[in-house]
């Protein structure tokens, strides 16, 4: 009985009140995270509850990222690593934000401004050419996928890194990439 109870509790009353303390938005290690009117799955929910969302992103950006690096970080979702990452950069830095999920760019804008953060969001999808494809988003913005057609697709332009660091004059660059692994 004790199992099932967990069970129940776990999968319907925990979200609940996850969702309702998350509130518009929640602050992660200085990063505050602008989640109003973007659905999210309950991992999502769980990990900014929890605080462990992007937590590894977030050790290796400390271990690795220089301050006077330049930046381009593939898969910025709703900005936690782009915010994390613009805050360690010296004010020289150049720092580019990519991601191509519609679903998720207000709140991408949402916390970089929250978070009085100075990189430019490329609203496109990373390709080794430029040109445009199809991706599929989903109820995550974790699971917007080229692979996955089970929602209404969308048209995307892609840009390549060659692009962005012409474009950008990009030099001693730090490559973030981060998405979850979903398009290996």
């Amino acid at each position: 009985v004790w199992n099932q109870v967990t069970h129940l509790y776990n999968r319907y009353i925990r979200p609940q009140i996850i969702r309702w303390r998350l509130g518009d938005e929640v602050t992660i290690r200085g990063v505050t995270i602008v989640t109003n009117g973007v659905y999210m799955d309950s991992t999502i929910r769980e990990y900014l509850y929890t605080g462990e969302y992007e937590a590894d992103e977030a050790s290796a950006i400390d271990s690795y990222l220089l301050p006077e690096m330049d930046v381009v970080d593939f898969g910025a979702c709703l900005g936690f690593t782009a915010c994390f990452t613009n805050k360690r950069l010296d004010s020289t830095s150049k720092h580019i934000a990519v991601e191509p999920n519609p679903q998720v760019q207000e709140a991408l804008k949402a916390t970089r401004k929250r978070n009085n953060c100075e990189f430019d969001i490329v609203q496109k999808a990373y390709a080794r050419g430029d040109g445009s494809i199809e991706i599929y988003p989903a109820d995550s913005p974790w699971s917007a996928s080229q692979y996955r057609p089970d929602t209404t697709p969308v048209s995307v332009e892609t840009v390549s890194l060659a692009t962005l660091i012409e474009e950008y004059s990009l030099s001693n660059l730090a490559i973030i990439i981060d998405i979850e692994g979903a398009e290996a």
